[in-house]
């Protein structure tokens, strides 16, 4: 679905400018068109006028600077005004929001599946408790589960955007939005821990990693 793309900013005067009035321009060339424009195009004209006697006289001290800062706010007004306009008179048509001379854009959002399975993750372990784990990147992963067991390993079972780990007597340490790097500290010295990753996206969360295991020194 295509609508009108808002590629003007307040901090680009002279690409704002330019944008305006072409706008302006090519919403009185196709009037036929666009009948009933949600601001008067006079009004429109001479806020274009402004801004630009703003923009020139910009250096010309303090008040200078404040009125072309706030014409240049008018003048996006403006603009934003008509584009909810055109987009919903084009309805989805990129050619009609052409002919308004604003830009379209897609409103389509590309479908996201659940990320692959993740590899088994690198763990180290470089003194005082100190647990350092790397995970490789996932294709289309936003984040990381890091499920590391203190003792006893349980199922892991995913159903779509929820984990389900089985009951233990054994600590469980659950990073629920890691990175691909994470470190937990003060774990217990020579204890065995073992650790599982799990990719996730908006989709879900992907399969467990193989398990690894390793001795906190």
């Amino acid at each position: 679905m295509k609508e009108v793309k808002i590629n003007w900013k307040k901090k680009a005067p002279l690409p704002m400018l330019v944008k305006a009035k072409n706008v302006l321009q090519s919403i009185t060339d196709n009037a036929t068109l666009f009948k009933t424009p949600p601001i008067d195009l006079k009004e429109f004209g001479a806020a274009i006028d402004r801004a630009e006697l703003g923009y020139n006289g910009r250096e010309n001290g303090k008040l200078a600077k404040l009125e072309y800062t706030n014409s240049f706010i008018n003048l996006d007004g403006f603009l934003r005004k008509l584009a909810p306009y055109v987009s919903t008179l084009a309805n989805g048509d990129a050619v009609i929001i052409g002919k308004a001379g604003f830009d379209p854009t897609s409103t389509e959002k590309k479908s996201v599946s659940v990320p692959d399975t993740a590899i088994a993750p690198m763990l180290n372990t470089p003194g005082n408790g100190k647990l350092k784990i790397k995970t490789k990147k996932v294709t289309d992963a936003k984040s990381y589960v890091h499920v590391v067991f203190l003792g006893q390993v349980s199922k892991i079972t995913v159903e779509g955007s929820f984990l389900k780990i089985a009951p233990s007597t054994d600590p469980v340490i659950i990073i629920s939005k890691g990175k691909l790097k994470e470190e937990i500290n003060n774990l217990p010295i020579g204890a065995t821990i073992t650790v599982v990753v799990l990719a996730q996206n908006s989709a879900g969360i992907g399969a467990p990693s193989p398990e690894i295991s390793k001795l906190i020194n």
